[in-house]
């Protein structure tokens, strides 16, 4: 990737323009290095996307790391506990257990992983599916967190540089990675043109209604001047607290399936006894 940006560099094209056109960089570095190129700023943007880098790769080592435990201790118990049915000779019951058990995992692993292939931008089912994610208790507040607190990040990142509000407003709406809620983030560039403050506008949006504190220190920050300030503070609290309760979900929620994957069990296990115990 270094041999290809050097060479396009050299080429004459500018930094942001090469990396524009290599793979997997996201939308978000390549409008910092060129509103970074244009303010002259470019070293304090490169600066941001470096620790916003090495942020995100800490908070996969420590999700990995503290999810390993509990959910080898699940699987563990999800392949182990149903033997006994194979010692009845049920295989395909034990298979089924296994699969039921294991499955709820491996369908949300699935989706975290390739969600946005499985379903891309612009497929008529995902603002259904977007709306039923982001409606759901607990998991939805989580996923709107993380998703409004990368947005608002970057929005502050950008005025920081001396982007153009507008621009800067486009742009931290297409990262917040949900089309719902970027169509909600779109509307507040209208409304700070019919003479609405930042804060105010923010606060018409439908994701903000239920995130009133965070619109309070945003109001805090414009009136002290500071609102790239305030604007990176509160998107970096949000995606902090989306992390700690992602955090505690993922260690508290295979314990939380053993029981049922234990009645699962015992429920197939009473199945084949009965069965076994009829034809005789």
């Amino acid at each position: 990737m270094a041999g290809r940006l050097g060479e396009a560099v050299r080429s004459g094209a500018t930094l942001s323009e090469a990396l524009a056109a290599l793979p997997r960089v996201p939308e978000e570095h390549v409008a910092y290095v060129r509103i970074g190129e244009a303010t002259g700023r470019i070293d304090i943007l490169l600066g941001r996307i470096i620790a916003r880098l090495d942020a995100r790769r800490q908070m996969r080592q420590e999700l990995l790391s503290r999810a390993a435990y509990p959910i080898a201790i699940f699987l563990v118990a999800s392949i182990v506990l149903p033997i006994p049915l194979l010692i009845l000779g049920s295989t395909g019951t034990y298979l089924a257990t296994v699969l039921s058990s294991i499955g709820p995992l491996a369908l949300i692993a699935l989706l975290i992983g390739k969600g946005r292939a499985l379903v891309p931008p612009g497929s008529p089912a995902r603002p259904g599916i977007e709306r039923a994610l982001l409606g759901a208790p607990g998991l939805g507040r989580v996923l709107g967190d993380a998703s409004l607190g990368r947005s608002l990040v970057c929005l502050g990142t950008l005025l920081e540089a001396g982007a153009p509000l507008s621009e800067s407003l486009d742009l931290s709406a297409r990262v917040s990675g949900w089309e719902t809620l970027r169509a909600d983030l779109r509307s507040v560039d209208a409304r700070i043109r019919s003479g609405r403050t930042l804060s105010e506008a923010l606060a018409s949006c439908h994701a903000f209604h239920e995130r009133q504190g965070v619109i309070a220190r945003i109001a805090t920050g414009e009136k002290a001047g500071r609102l790239d300030e305030a604007l990176l503070r509160v998107g970096q609290d949000l995606e902090e607290r989306a992390f700690t309760k992602t955090i505690a979900a993922v260690r508290i929620l295979p314990f939380l399936l053993l029981p049922l994957v234990g009645a699962f069990i015992l429920f197939a296990g009473l199945k084949v006894l009965s069965g076994a115990y009829g034809g005789l």
